[in-house]
């Protein structure tokens, strides 16, 4: 690594002390360093993946039973709404616009 970072100071610049050099032979350095942290995160992921550290277990018995309310037919009288709706047409007929 050092001695390709010196290859890329030396070959950049007219004697290796230009920023443009310095600055390309970072950037390739800073590449180099991501690439290889990268995969050693990669690596440690698939490691803890493979043992499983943390296991959650799944809750497989039901301790409570909650009855869910049944339908509730609504009982009313529909002889009281018939008797309602004759009214209602009653008053209709009687009154005109």
């Amino acid at each position: 690594m050092n001695e390709l970072i010196q290859f890329f100071i030396e070959t950049a610049g007219k004697g290796g002390d230009t920023l443009a050099g310095m600055m390309i032979a970072g950037i390739v350095g800073l590449i180099i360093l991501s690439i290889a942290a990268y995969q050693i995160l990669d690596l440690i992921v698939g490691w803890l993946k493979y043992i499983k550290p943390i296991q959650i277990n799944k809750v497989v018995k039901i301790d409570k039973i909650i009855e869910v309310p049944k339908y509730v037919d609504n009982k009313t009288d529909y002889n009281e709404i018939i008797k309602l709706l004759k009214r209602m047409e009653e008053k209709q007929k009687g009154t005109t616009l």
